[in-house]
């Protein structure tokens, strides 16, 4: 299934909230398809050529929060073993409710993890909490501007904005280069990403 027509994107206007979010449905099915497409297409490939990119733009030092991937997402493992082999500190994230940002614990690769909400992984309870200086965020699609598509449930949007009122983050999104189109309908709880890296290189946003 090809992508939506980025003409069609352009000039997005949402007279309501009721149809930003029909809107934004809408766009979801059609990119978890894409993005299946992609993953099937270029999945491991892109995720190195990617980790070789977004090495470029992470300071060595900090605490990166990482993500381990659902199915169908960019890998950021590559990138992260990368990340941790030159010594950086690395965190996951963990969902703890509903309505509330994601909080972020320890992780060292290759150690074991739990089980969390919508069938993602943590570090387990026993692991330090950490505040992050950068986090990678998974998309379904993302425009030039550093609008971010998501699967709705706001995890994200939340936690940059939480992490952003106390002190400077950076938000890189990961994706692969087809998940791109010119613009993306945006309402004001969406938190825009400061960078986009995919398989061909880095996309500034427009950050917070």
């Amino acid at each position: 299934m090809a992508a939506p027509s980025r003409s069609l994107l352009l000039g997005f206007r949402m007279p309501s909230s009721h149809v930003l979010n029909s809107e934004k449905a809408a766009l979801r099915q059609q990119f978890l398809a894409v993005r299946k497409r992609l993953f099937e297409e270029v999945g491991h490939k892109a995720s190195v050529a990617l980790a070789r990119h977004a090495l470029s733009v992470i300071k060595p030092e900090g605490v990166v929060a990482g993500y381990w991937p659902l199915v169908g997402e960019v890998d950021p493992r590559p990138l992260t073993e990368k990340l941790a082999a030159r010594g950086q500190t690395l965190a996951l994230p963990v969902v703890v409710g509903p309505t509330d940002p994601l909080i972020f614990r320890h992780w060292i690769p290759d150690t074991a993890l739990e089980e969390g909400a919508h069938n993602t992984w943590h570090p387990p309870a026993s692991a330090k909490s950490i505040r992050p200086d950068v986090v990678l965020v998974p998309l379904l699609a993302f425009d030039r501007r550093g609008v971010r598509l998501g699967f709705g449930g706001g995890y994200y949007d939340r936690t940059l904005e939480s992490l952003r009122r106390s002190a400077e983050v950076q938000a890189i999104g990961l994706a692969f280069a087809g998940q791109e189109v010119d613009t993306l309908p945006k309402d004001r709880h969406d938190q825009l990403l400061d960078i986009i890296v995919t398989e061909t290189g880095v996309v500034e946003g427009q950050g917070a």
